[in-house]
């Protein structure tokens, strides 16, 4: 594995770094228990910096100086950076000891400081010095255990600690390890585009499609994150709609270079229909839901049993059930769901441009739009049929338009036209007689 190190050093001084490295050393088998050097033990989250405390405890001479080498697995953490402890930031009475300094490694660092370069200050007797925080990003996505290790596999760098006159002691060694509890929250959302659905009261039928979508939250940490796997039930009222088929959205159909997801599985019952998909086995080839993504396709039928006569409409509801999740990188992430509602408005067909509600469409529409808009006729009872180019208001430019199309062969009303039908949802139309 390669070693890039970046340094950092308060003091460059060719004759400190000869002194500090070539101290005399009186090694102590297994470690002076006088002298222990520890790795404290720390929590952290996945992808969440975890800080991790190197600290010394003296109970005999006390310590001028010392140098500590810290390994880890660079395929489990990420080292972002070693910071000076608490102790060690004031060691040299009240000030940072005269020279410091970290270099940080693909697995590990080296860490050494002198207090005082003329035997002026030094740490005494006590337990728990803290020297150093260095700071982890946990790399593995499910609860674990990373061990944090004082080793001696690093260059250049022993773990020692000196003592006056320049007597290197082997301290005893206490190594750490990093729990990992879990990754932070993830959330993705399901949703559903239910909305409004017009139907014909005489007949009360009416169809719908729905697209279920899959959304991630942008404040996710590495997002967008490709979702590998995911599971979600929709329960529906199997007396007001009836699903008729059930598929894959289109982006999810998109998936693998377009072969469409590895597994999809989808379960049609009466009132419920559920979804259990493997995306793909490789995260690469994952589902990105930046922005929202179409992962289901349903379609609905309305049982015209419960429409048929009814003036009012109704409405229904597409609930998601509990259970709902999604996997990426090997993992559960959490999943929220905002349940829709088709909302069924009964609308009256019509004829657009058919003002007097004669079933014809002619010039005698252009006068009566002209004579309500002049206040000179009664307020009309469906106002949709004056809208003649369908922009959502009735003006002079609607006389016009019909009075271009009836004798010069301009372009004829917007839809419904020539023949009956629905006009856009949420159009005011009370009352039209001429449409069965």
């Amino acid at each position: 594995m390669s070693r890039v190190a970046r340094t950092t050093q308060r003091l460059a001084s060719t004759l400190v770094g000869f002194l500090f490295f070539t101290v005399t050393a009186l090694s102590a088998w297994g470690g002076d228990a006088d002298y222990t050097v520890r790795i404290n033990d720390a929590t952290g989250e996945t992808e969440t910096a975890g800080d991790v405390i190197i600290s010394l405890d003296v109970t005999a001479d006390d310590v001028y100086g010392w140098s500590v080498a810290v390994c880890h697995d660079s395929d489990l953490v990420t080292l972002e950076e070693v910071l000076d402890g608490a102790d060690l930031a004031v060691a040299n009475d009240g000030d940072a000891p005269e020279f410091a300094q970290v270099t940080l490694y693909d697995d590990g660092f080296v860490a050494g400081a002198l207090v005082c370069l003329t035997s002026c200050e030094f740490l005494p007797t006590g337990a728990e010095y803290e020297l150093y925080l260095a700071s982890y990003t946990p790399l593995a996505l499910a609860p674990t255990v990373i061990d944090l290790t004082l080793c001696d596999t690093l260059p250049a760098i022993d773990n020692e600690v000196v003592l006056l006159g320049g007597v290197s002691i082997d301290p005893t060694l206490d190594d750490g390890t990093l729990t990992v509890t879990g990754p932070p929250p993830r959330y993705f959302e399901l949703s559903t585009d239910a909305g409004i659905v017009p139907y014909d009261p005489s007949d009360g039928l009416a169809a719908v499609d729905i697209t279920v979508s899959m959304t991630e939250d942008e404040t996710n940490p590495t997002f967008p994150n490709p979702v590998e796997a995911f599971q979600f039930t929709i329960d529906f009222d199997p007396i007001i709609v009836e699903l008729l088929t059930a598929d894959a959205g289109t982006d999810l159909a998109a998936t693998n270079g377009g072969l469409g997801p590895d597994i999809l599985t989808i379960d049609l019952l009466t009132d419920s229909v559920s979804y259990d998909v493997l995306v793909s086995a490789a995260p690469i080839d994952g589902l990105l839901t930046d922005g929202g993504a179409s992962v289901g396709a349903l379609a609905f039928d309305v049982n015209s049993t419960a429409l048929q006569f009814n003036p009012f409409g109704i409405d229904t509801t597409l609930t998601f059930a509990e259970g709902h999740n999604a996997t990426i990188t090997g993992s559960f992430v959490g999943t929220t769901a905002v349940d829709g509602t088709i909302e069924f408005t009964p609308q009256q067909k019509l004829i657009r441009g058919d003002a007097n509600d004669d079933g014809a469409v002619d010039f005698v529409d252009a006068l009566l739009i002209l004579e309500v808009l002049f206040e000179e006729g009664d307020s009309p009872l469906c106002p949709e049929t004056f809208d003649v180019t369908a922009n959502g208001s009735t003006n002079i430019a609607d006389a016009v338009a019909l009075l271009a199309y009836v004798f010069l062969g301009g372009a004829p009303p917007e839809a419904p036209f020539p023949d009956c039908g629905f006009a856009a949802v949420g159009s005011s139309c009370p009352l039209y007689s001429s449409c069965p």
